[in-house]
């Protein structure tokens, strides 16, 4: 698992510490804990820190990726869809801390910790 925060204004390490807790409480490892500060509507491609994330993912250091909201990931629905189809193919997951369960359509990708 990856924790993941972009904050443009507060602490990202508040952020990271409930994440955190959230993760081990649910038996998950924690490989990285990784956040940038910037605008949510920036580009996953332009957030240095995501980029990282999704190297983990790529080469199977992580299989989940841990952030508040969805919105952390990409802002705009149809460039979430393009990190939707990513995971698909890496057979990765992205959980949300604040978001309700949904369908099994709805969420980023297959799997667990």
């Amino acid at each position: 698992m990856v924790l993941y925060a972009c904050h443009e204004l507060g602490d990202p390490v508040t952020t990271l510490r409930l994440l955190r807790t959230r993760a081990l409480d649910r038996g998950w490892v924690v490989h990285a804990e990784l956040y940038d500060l910037c605008p949510l509507a920036t580009r996953g491609a332009q957030r240095p820190q995501w980029q990282l994330v999704m190297k983990l993912l790529t080469h199977g250091d992580a299989q989940a990726v841990l952030v508040l909201k969805e919105a952390q990931i990409e802002l705009e629905r149809r460039h979430l869809r393009e990190v939707r189809r990513r995971f698909e193919v890496l057979g990765a997951a992205a959980h949300c801390l604040l978001e309700p369960r949904r369908s099994r359509r709805e969420v980023l990708g297959r799997g667990g910790g």
